[in-house]
């Protein structure tokens, strides 16, 4: 079997896993969580990031907390931010700064899921982004402009065109959601909210109206240019790094990806790897939209399973330290043959 020249890590709350494939699209592993008296019954990853260290760090929106393994052989290495410190929440996306510290993107608000996967917000929680330091401890709060809860999915770093300031940027969908209180609340967002981090400055707002309906998943592509999953329009949108809208690849160059979350570059940046949030899937496509091979169908598959997912990785086997061995020639565990540690099998059926 050739080795693969990199891997795709996607995260997968429906069955508590990180799921391993080659950069063809090919099932290769299970990352899996430990034992459920260390991080409780259901996990529900979602943000994923590889550290300076090499190793993979897990945002949770159900155990309301950051993980870390080593990539190569699932061995669990602890948590790195505990259940609900400083409020954290739902992790919805992790991502490491220029200055290694972490952010986390805090969903504090969300409560859990309707009958039919609807989210249910808490008005009274507060949604922001926690930044930790490169060993955990926490260091500060940005609160999103508007204040209150607005759904934050994804995070990114770019260079300000102008000052040549580092700068995150953060995403929030807004919309009508049911409460806890059995009521609707509206909340603020569709926005990427942007903050200086050589300033300090409060955030700011990058980019909103237009296109832009339920922002998720941010990077930056070729041509330095902001690639934006707009998920309630089935849309990828791009900006110039000014905030300023630049094109759009709608669902029609997308075949059968609905409600796309998540979407992240190949290591030589011809490739995108896409998530859909409602069709349970992902895709790799051309950075022009060219569909190359939905290699998770629609609705997942009996092995693969998959809904939900926002959590993505393109690596090489330098970004992580080695190689990753394909499931059955490695064994783990006493009664599974598995590569990487075992997760808890609990299935999140929302």
């Amino acid at each position: 079997m050739t080795t693969p020249s990199s891997y795709i890590f996607l995260s997968d709350p429906s069955s508590d896993t990180v799921k391993v494939f080659d950069s063809n699209g090919n099932y290769l592993q299970n990352l899996t969580a430990p034992d459920p008296v260390t991080v409780g019954s259901a996990i529900g990853p979602d943000g994923l990031a590889i550290g300076a260290d090499k190793n993979l760090y897990v945002g949770t929106i159900l155990d309301h907390s950051v993980l870390k393994f080593n990539p190569t052989n699932g061995q669990y290495l602890g948590t790195f931010v505990t259940s609900g410190e400083h409020g954290l929440g739902s992790a919805t996306d992790i991502k490491f700064g220029p200055n290694g510290d972490l952010y986390v993107s805090n969903f504090a608000s969300f409560a859990g899921f309707e009958p039919n996967s609807a989210p249910i917000i808490d008005p009274s929680k507060t949604d922001n982004v926690l930044v930790f330091s490169p060993t955990g401890q926490y260091l500060k709060t940005l609160n999103l402009p508007d204040g209150g809860a607005q759904v934050p999915l994804g995070l990114t770093f770019i260079t300000n065109p102008t000052n040549g300031h580092s700068e995150l940027l953060a995403s929030a969908r807004g919309g009508t959601y049911n409460d806890i209180n059995g009521g609707m609340t509206t909340i603020n967002g569709n926005a990427i909210y942007s903050f200086d981090l050589a300033t300090g400055a409060t955030g700011t707002v990058f980019a909103s109206g237009g296109q832009l309906d339920g922002p998720a998943g941010l990077s930056v592509g070729p041509n330095n240019l902001l690639y934006v999953s707009s998920l309630d329009n089935d849309k990828i949108l791009t900006y110039n790094l000014n905030g300023t809208f630049n094109s759009t690849i709608n669902s029609n160059t997308l075949p059968a990806i609905d409600g796309p979350t998540t979407q992240v570059f190949s290591p030589d940046n011809q490739e995108i790897v896409t998530t859909g949030f409602n069709s349970a899937n992902a895709a790799i496509f051309n950075s022009n939209g060219t569909l190359n091979n939905l290699f998770i169908p629609v609705g997942g598959t009996p092995t693969l399973g998959f809904v939900k997912n926002s959590g993505a990785l393109w690596v090489t086997p330098a970004d992580i330290g080695g190689f990753v061995v394909p499931e059955p020639l490695n064994i783990l565990g006493a009664a599974t043959v598995v590569m990487l540690v075992t997760f808890v099998k609990t299935k999140l059926k929302k």
